[in-house]
């Protein structure tokens, strides 16, 4: 999502706008109606590797093997995948 704010109101609530901005959301500041520069944020930061060598697909294979080798993610069902998605979009 884009915002749109003056130069002045920005320069009065920069701590807050950059606190605010999430992934893929921008603020294009203006002076006089003119666009004169865009604050956006920088993508999520991944986890370091440990290991230099492995891919970041390799990594989440792995991963992904460990977890399938829980005894309690074999009671996990799509509808519970569902359920936990929806409950953290409701900040839940």
């Amino acid at each position: 999502m884009t915002y749109t704010l003056s130069v002045a109101e920005a320069a009065s609530q920069l701590s807050e706008l950059v606190h605010r901005l999430h992934a893929n959301d921008s603020v294009v500041l203006v002076e006089n109606d003119v666009p004169v520069a865009k604050l956006s944020s920088f993508p999520p930061k991944l986890p370091q590797s440990n290991s230099s060598s492995m891919s970041l697909r390799e990594e989440w294979l792995q991963l992904f093997e460990e977890i399938r080798a829980l005894p309690q993610s074999a009671t996990i069902t799509d509808e519970d995948i569902r359920a936990e998605i929806d409950a953290y979009r409701r900040g839940e």
